[in-house]
């Protein structure tokens, strides 16, 4: 019980970020003109080596990759360990794509004109970020339900959050989008996997056959 109000309580905080930092951006507040200072300083501080890092994961993390791999992990999911976690990632990445297509075609915001790499879409929210923490925020929450290891769940978190904060900055530094893109991304990612959580954790327990150790949950 403890453990659902947690993500109950992340679940509402996520939605808040996201729509406070959507009612900055159409009002032009405080967010927005840090959006402007930090697109100008980014350039001033690029190298090859981290422009080379942040566009090979523009092509990694892109949404059709992010597509691709999403299915090959789902069908590894379904045939080594549980239908119930394969059903809930693969819904999860396919909301999170949806909901990206849609808020950005609604609230239509340009990207800085500035970018690196040409995108033709828009920028709110930022697609890489919301996948980066639905993708390794699901494989973090699936490895915290099999693993016992203590050192293995730390490393899993770590690993997830590092990952997040550089596809995240990666955007950032692109010039591909806003601050407030990313942290709209942020909020929307977590929102989506937490709700998903929340939904799979109230969906009754289903035995999970797995060829090393009995059941997931």
């Amino acid at each position: 019980m403890k453990k659902i109000k947690t993500i109950l309580i992340v679940n509402i905080l996520s939605l808040v970020i996201f729509f406070l930092t959507l009612a900055d951006i159409l009002n032009e507040g405080k967010l927005y003109k840090i959006d402007l200072f930090v697109n100008i300083v980014i350039p001033q501080i690029r190298n090859s080596f981290v422009t080379t890092l942040s566009i090979l994961i523009e092509i990694v993390f892109d949404l059709i990759s992010m597509i691709v791999i999403s299915i090959l992990l789902s069908l590894f999911l379904l045939r080594r360990y549980c239908i119930k976690f394969a059903l809930f990632f693969s819904m999860t990445i396919l909301a999170d794509a949806l909901m990206i297509v849609i808020l950005k075609d609604v609230i239509s915001r340009a990207r800085p004109v500035n970018g690196i790499i040409s995108k033709t879409d828009f920028a709110f929210p930022s697609g890489h970020t919301a996948d980066a923490v639905v993708f390794f925020g699901f494989l973090t929450y699936l490895i915290l339900n099999k693993s016992e290891s203590r050192t293995i769940k730390v490393i899993a978190m770590s690993i997830s959050s590092f990952m997040v904060i550089l596809i995240g900055f990666s955007r950032i530094y692109l010039n591909v989008h806003w601050l407030t893109d990313v942290i709209g991304g942020l909020g929307l990612g977590m929102y989506i996997l937490t709700l998903s959580i929340l939904l799979k954790e109230n969906t009754g327990k289903l035995k999970c056959a797995s060829k090393n150790k009995g059941n997931f949950i």
